[in-house]
């Protein structure tokens, strides 16, 4: 694969993340990637992947999700579940529409389809 190549394609991730949001953070866009690689992640996995704090990491899930109270709707991307094995944690899943778009990113790079998704 060419450099231009290479480039294109990431443009065109690019386009497929500004088409969800035009003003996307790349630390948000991080934190989806990461939540749609590893399906059922904790909030703590998710930082330690990312290099963020908790509390960065629960408005990027937020904005990623449902949104958060009292600010715009979140973009659908990621639902939050209640970890089976401890209720006092949240597990993070791709959405069906978080899945559908994983699947967009991983054609436009020319990869595998992440597993579950």
């Amino acid at each position: 694969m060419t450099e231009q190549n290479s480039l294109d394609r990431l443009m065109e991730v690019f386009e497929i993340l500004r088409a969800v949001d035009g003003l996307m953070p790349v630390q948000i866009a991080h934190s989806f990637v990461a939540i749609a690689l590893h399906a059922r992640i904790t909030m703590e996995q998710l930082g330690l992947l990312v290099d963020l704090s908790q509390s960065a990491c629960s408005r990027n899930v937020g904005t990623l999700g449902l949104g958060r109270s009292g600010e715009r709707r979140g973009h659908g991307l990621v639902d939050v579940e209640r970890d089976p094995e401890d209720a006092r944690r949240f597990l993070m899943v791709p959405s069906e529409k978080g899945r559908r778009i994983a699947r967009e990113l991983a054609k436009a790079v020319g990869g595998d389809v992440p597993e579950g998704a």
